[in-house]
Order: C-alpha cells, then sequence, then structure tokens
C-alpha cells in the first residue's frame, strides 16, 4: 500500500527535474532602453545596454549598439549576433520612437514588445524627431540613462507639467 503512494512521487521527482537550458549572466546584454526609427523602409532599432565590461570609473557602463533591418524583429536578431549575447528586455525601462516611424508603424512597433514575454508592460513610451540621438548621446562624463529620463517624466508628471505614458495604456487605445 504504500509503495503505491511513493510510487507516483518518484515517478513526478523523476520527470520534473530542473535540468532546463539556462543563459547565464554573462551571455545576456541587459537592454535598458530601445530606440525605434525608419529610414528608408527600413527600421532603425538603437539598443542602450548595461555592460558591466565597462568598469573605468570615468566611463559609463551603458553600451549602445545600432543595427536596421526591413522588419525589427531581424533588426533585433542582428544585433544579437553583433554582441553575442542575448537581448534581455525584462530590465528595459523605456522605449523612444522616432517620428517617422511612429507616423508610419506605432502599432506594429509596440505589438512586437507587447508580445515579448520579457518586455514589461508598464515600459515608458516616448516619441522623438529621432530616437537614435538620444540612445546615442553621451558626453565626456555621462550618457542620458533611461532611469534619469523616469525620474525627469515622473517629476513632471507630479507637478502637472507633463504625462507618464505606459505601453499598457497606449495599447488599450
Amino acid at each position: 500500500m504504500k509503495t503505491y503512494k511513493v510510487l507516483p512521487l518518484v515517478l513526478v521527482m523523476l520527470f520534473l527535474h530542473s535540468c532546463l537550458p539556462s543563459t547565464q549572466l554573462s551571455e545576456r546584454a541587459i537592454v535598458e532602453a530601445v530606440g525605434i526609427d525608419k529610414k528608408d523602409d527600413e527600421f532603425s532599432v538603437s539598443i542602450q545596454y548595461y555592460n558591466p565590461e565597462n568598469t573605468n570609473s570615468e566611463s559609463s557602463q551603458d553600451s549602445y549598439v545600432i543595427h536596421s533591418a526591413k522588419t525589427i524583429s531581424k533588426a533585433m536578431e542582428e544585433i544579437k549576433a553583433k554582441l553575442g549575447k542575448e537581448l534581455y528586455f525584462a530590465h528595459n525601462n523605456i522605449i523612444i520612437i522616432g517620428k517617422a516611424a511612429a507616423e508610419s508603424d506605432v502599432n506594429d512597433i509596440l505589438s512586437f514588445f507587447d508580445f515579448d514575454s520579457q518586455t514589461k508592460s508598464d515600459i515608458c513610451i516616448f516619441i522623438s524627431e529621432k530616437a537614435e540621438d538620444i540612445i546615442s548621446f553621451q558626453d565626456d562624463k555621462n550618457s542620458i540613462t533611461p532611469l534619469l529620463i523616469l525620474k525627469v517624466t515622473e517629476n513632471s508628471a507630479k507637478s502637472g507639467k507633463g504625462c507618464n505614458c505606459k505601453m499598457y495604456s497606449v495599447i488599450e487605445y
């Protein structure tokens, strides 16, 4: 009688082990911001990601990469190949969409991120003249970090001089 109770437990333990494929942190590019522009029927995707290898105190630990392709997913694949790392979107804070891309394909752009299982639905969406300029901006000491942009946006929303636009509210409309 005891074997009938223990046998299902042993079978469950046999088939539900944790040998699933995993990706090490060193094999991931932790995406902090994404910029999408459109040039000549191609999407230009800019990604700002955390790079722990930049440990020099005078430079930022953020790096960026830019690639153009016919679709956003193709550009993401090319960026992944260029970096040699998996793109990890769970820490992505903002999506900046260039004016030309917003005028033509804003629903398709947001659908790409909405269907990605790692992307949060409360990510902030921005429209700018050219997203690449914001993602790639760096001066001698600093770069524009996504957290800085979020803080400025939250402060302006609290003071009533701006709004905080999240992806879930844009997709609803």
